[in-house]
This record gives C-alpha cells, structure tokens and sequence, in this order.
C-alpha cells in the first residue's frame, strides 16, 4: 500500500511539473506570437504613413487609412492595445514618423535600448524605418 502511494505521489509531483513547464511555455508561445503580430502591423502601418503622409493622426484617421488599405485588424496591437503614432515635416519638409507599441502591459516604458529581447511589457519602437527598440520573439 505504501509503494503505491509513493508511486502515485511522485506521478502526481511529476504531472504538476510537467503543467507547470508546459504554462510556461504557452505562455511565453503566445506572447512571442503577439509580438511578432505586432511587428508586422507597425511594419505595415509605416508603410501606409510613407504613402498617405498624413498631417496628423488621430485614433479615427488611423482606422480609415487601414480601411482604405483593408487592414482594419491593424488598429491594434498584439495585445489589443493601440499604438501611439506619431507624424511631422521637418523643417525642409522631410516626413518623419513613430509607431509605438506599449506591449504586453499597455503603460509607456523607457526608450530606446535596441534589442529587448522577451520583455513582452517593453515598448516597441519604429522610427523612421529604424528600430529603435524591438522585441526577438
């Protein structure tokens, strides 16, 4: 009685484990997929800004460009966060902009480290073709 108990405490100590390890990298799966979702989007939004070179954009302005582009899934990040975007001309009418995803956690973090690997709640950074900062998912 006693052995099968033993052995029925380590299957059970063994299948927590194995539960444990296998949330861990769902979640870290699901994560890295939203990342990677979000990369694309700031890509493609970037591009539409090239074309378009909006004056501004607001929340509104931002879903009809993506209509237009029939991208209206877009207005979000992975998360289901919008993105802050900013656009200007520069002095010798140059068009500049920023995309920025807030991640995971949706608050503004500290920019602009380069890589920030797996830290899901970092901002993603796009500027002007340049990342600035970026998830590696």
């Amino acid at each position: 009685m006693t052995k099968r108990l033993s052995f029925l405490a380590v299957c059970l100590i063994a299948l927590t484990a194995l539960a444990f390890w296998a949330g861990h990298w769902t979640a870290k799966s699901i994560n890295a997929v939203r990342a990677y979702k979000t990369i694309t989007f700031m890509g493609q939004i970037a591009n539409m800004l090239k074309i378009d070179k909006p004056t501004q954009v607001d929340h509104h302005y931002l879903e009809a460009l993506l209509a237009k582009y029939n991208r209206g899934s877009y207005v979000r990040d992975g998360w289901g966060h919008d993105f802050e975007i900013q656009v200007r001309l520069d002095a010798s009418g140059f068009y500049h902009y920023s995309i920025r995803s807030f991640g995971r956690d949706g608050k503004r973090g500290p920019c602009c480290s380069g890589s920030i690997g797996h830290n899901w709640d970092g901002d993603a950074v796009l500027k002007d073709d340049r990342w600035l900062q970026i998830w590696h998912p």
